[in-house]
């Protein structure tokens, strides 16, 4: 009885247990951060626009040999597009297939020209900081790139033939030629490689011309170093760069994850 007694006493001597502590937001369970998962190697691909990308590495042969593929065959078909129109005429190893009218030495010469362009742009954007620019070298681009530089040609050509004056037609090209830039490139950096090409190609005709008599330009309206040219032939050599940085972007983006696949394995 008396142990139930002080029993009782105790319990009623003890203090009553504190209340429940209100739920508060910030104790709640903490979700475990997840970090992000890295993106696969396809992925990479070189934009141009600051946009780290795989170096070249040893995949400049692969991307080399198929920027002079595409030039060998692609190139004289785009080329094509003046012959049609008589705007220049071969002599000296002239080549018809078809309505196609070339010179045998045509498909060489724009593999070369393709694989030395393409190959510039991507030394600059590994070694130059890189510029914000449109060609990203992406399919899509590429092909737009492409279809833009194919009306191009095929509007200089339909002006030729329609017998507009060539300073008139220089003018008009010149003014296309910078929009066409505006809208796939943007960068100083690719205006400045364009205008080297425009003027750097024309420049390499003269001794075709002069030397070797591969063609000639019948109504050249510019005389260079004694030899007729065309003077917005510049405007197209401008408006084809821009697909040959997306094109080179664009393989490299491919052989060089290729390549670096197989340094993994």
């Amino acid at each position: 009885m008396r142990a139930k007694l002080a029993v009782l006493i105790a319990g009623a001597s003890s203090p009553p247990p504190p209340p429940p502590r209100p739920f508060s937001p910030s104790r709640r369970c903490k979700q475990p951060t997840r970090l992000p998962l890295p993106k696969p190697v396809n992925a990479l691909q070189n934009g141009g626009g600051g946009g780290k990308s795989l170096p070249l590495g040893r995949a400049w042969p692969a991307v080399s040999a198929t920027l002079f593929g595409a030039g060998f065959l692609l190139g004289p078909l785009l080329d094509g597009i003046h012959s049609r129109v008589g705007l220049q005429v071969y002599a000296n190893g002239a080549l018809d297939l078809g309505p196609l009218h070339t010179h045998i030495l045509v498909p060489p010469l724009l593999g070369l020209f393709y694989c030395t362009v393409g190959l510039l742009q991507l030394f600059l954007d590994e070694r130059v900081l890189p510029a914000k620019s449109k060609a990203t070298g992406s399919p899509r681009d590429t092909a737009t790139s492409l279809i833009v530089l194919a009306l191009f040609i095929d509007l200089s050509a339909e002006m030729y033939r329609a017998g507009v004056p060539s300073n008139v037609e220089a003018y008009v090209l010149f003014a296309v030629a910078e929009f066409v830039w505006l809208f796939l490139e943007g960068s100083w950096l690719g205006f400045a490689i364009s205008c080297l090409v425009g003027v750097a190609c024309p420049l390499g005709e003269v001794p075709l011309i002069k030397l070797f008599e591969c063609w000639s330009y019948p109504n050249a309206d510019v005389l260079l170093f004694g030899t007729g040219l065309m003077s917005w032939t510049t405007t197209c050599y401008f408006v084809y760069t821009p697909f040959l940085v997306n094109l080179a972007r664009l393989l490299k983006s491919r052989l060089a994850v290729d390549d670096a696949g197989g340094k993994e394995e």
